[in-house]
């Protein structure tokens, strides 16, 4: 699908992808929408893989957290096969690893389990259509959590600050991979 466009259906093909099953169901409902279309549901890594090479969705909603094969797994092995497909993950998770995980693995976007509704839509509409985006959720990590505030103010000016040139999904990338970069060879300078 080219960059920053719908599919030329209209509709987005989502695959949704958790191993709760009334959640899963709850997923679904929701996103059956005038523009959002699900098109499958997995309860793990295995199935996803697998569903996405039958069903070629647009956008796979991504639990990180299941049994046989996490979500970080299968983002990694989804990208890998499918570069264009894009990933949402999902989760009750507020650490960072998982964050930063999920994003390094080809996640464009990273929604709490908790977020409101129109949240989790919106996270699959612009991931569809190329964007990336955080959720308000992970902010208050800023709190609990021991420098994630400052990793994702960081993260968001590195991201604003002109990276999004010509190719908006590569700068995104490649600018996600520089910043993360700085960050571990920053780390290691202060541990020497």
């Amino acid at each position: 699908m080219p960059q920053g466009t719908l599919p030329l259906s209209g509709r987005v093909r989502v695959l949704v992808v958790d191993d709760n099953e009334g959640f899963r169901g709850s997923l679904a409902a929701l996103l059956g929408g005038e523009d959002l279309e699900v098109v499958g549901e997995a309860s793990n890594g295995i199935e996803a893989i697998r569903l996405v090479n039958e069903l070629g969705p647009d956008v796979v909603l991504m639990d990180v957290r299941m049994p046989q094969m996490d979500g970080i797994e299968t983002t990694r092995r989804l990208k890998a096969q499918h570069p264009s497909l894009e990933v949402v993950a999902l989760t009750g998770l507020e650490e960072e690893r998982a964050v930063r995980e999920m994003l390094v693995a080809g996640a464009s976007g990273y929604v709490l389990k908790d977020s409101e509704g129109d949240e989790i839509i919106h996270a699959v509409r612009r991931a569809a259509s190329g964007g990336a985006l955080l959720s308000h959720g992970t902010a208050a990590l800023s709190s609990r959590r021991s420098g994630f505030g400052s990793f994702r103010r960081r993260l968001c000016r590195t991201l604003s600050g002109g990276c999004f040139g010509r190719s908006r999904r590569r700068s995104f990338r490649g600018c996600l991979t520089r910043f993360l970069g700085r960050q571990f060879f920053g780390c290691l300078a202060a541990c020497n």
